[in-house]
C-alpha cells in the first residue's frame, strides 16, 4: 500500500467514525411545566416572634422551565445526557406570592425498552431515565417584610435533585417526558437575630413533570 492508498483509507476510516459519532451524539433543547408542592417549616411565629411552638405549612406550586443539553448514545439502547435548566416555580391556592428560580446542572441515564413502528407517526421509542442534578435555588416572597426588623433571610442556597420518569421519541427528533422530581435538600431562609432564636426553613417536597424536547 502507497502513501496515496493509505491516505484514502484513513479518510474513509475518519469519515466512517465521524458518521457514526453524529449518529450517537446530539444536542437538544425543550420547555418544560410542573406542579408540586413546598414545605415552610419555622419554630416561632416570625412575625411576633411570641410564639415558640414548631409550625408546619405545605403549599401547592407550578412550575415552567427551559432546558438545553447534550445526549451521547453509549450502546443501542443506552444513553447519557447532560444538561442545563431554568426553572420558574410559583406559588398557588393561599400562596401566589411565593417564587423560586432554580438554575441547575443534570446528568441522566437513558435506557430505551423498545421501538415501535407506527404507520402514521414513524419510529417511536419508549424508554426511561434516572438522573441527578445540582441547583442553585433562589426564593422571593413577601415573608421577609413580615419579619421583625433585625431579621436576616437568607434567600439563595444549593440543592440535589433526582429525576425518574418515562420518555417516548418519535423519528428521533421529537421527545415526549413524564417525570418525578425529588429534591432532598431543605434551604434555611432564617436563623435566628441578635434577640431570639428563630428557624425557618424551605423544602420541595416533589415535582410532577411534562416535558418536551426536540434534538437537532
Amino acid at each position: 500500500m502507497n502513501r496515496l492508498q493509505f491516505l484514502y483509507v484513513l479518510i474513509f476510516a475518519l469519515a466512517g467514525v465521524m458518521h457514526a459519532e453524529e449518529r450517537n451524539r446530539g444536542f437538544f433543547a425543550g420547555v418544560q411545566f410542573g406542579a408540586g408542592s413546598i414545605t415552610f417549616d419555622t419554630s416561632a411565629n416570625i412575625a411576633t416572634s411570641t410564639s415558640q411552638t414548631p409550625s408546619s405549612n405545605n403549599y401547592s406550586d407550578m412550575s415552567i422551565g427551559l432546558v438545553a443539553g447534550y445526549k451521547h448514545t453509549l450502546k443501542s439502547n443506552i444513553a447519557l445526557r447532560y444538561y442545563g435548566q431554568l426553572n420558574y416555580i410559583t406559588g398557588i391556592n393561599n400562596f401566589d406570592d411565593f417564587t423560586d428560580t432554580n438554575i441547575g446542572l443534570n446528568t441522566d441515564v437513558i435506557y430505551r425498552f423498545t421501538t415501535l413502528d407506527v404507520e402514521e407517526l414513524g419510529a417511536i421509542e419508549i424508554g426511561g431515565f434516572l438522573g441527578l442534578g445540582l441547583e442553585s435555588t433562589n426564593y422571593k416572597g413577601t415573608f421577609p417584610q413580615n419579619t421583625q426588623s433585625g431579621y436576616k433571610i437568607d434567600t439563595t442556597g444549593f440543592d440535589v435533585v433526582v429525576h425518574l420518569g418515562a420518555m417516548g421519541v418519535v423519528n428521533k427528533r421529537h421527545g415526549f417526558e413524564l417525570f418525578l422530581r425529588l429534591p432532598f435538600v431543605a434551604h434555611t431562609l432564617l436563623n435566628g437575630n441578635a434577640n431570639d432564636y428563630v428557624l425557618m426553613k424551605a423544602k420541595e417536597k416533589y415535582n410532577f413533570n411534562f416535558r418536551y424536547v426536540f434534538y437537532f
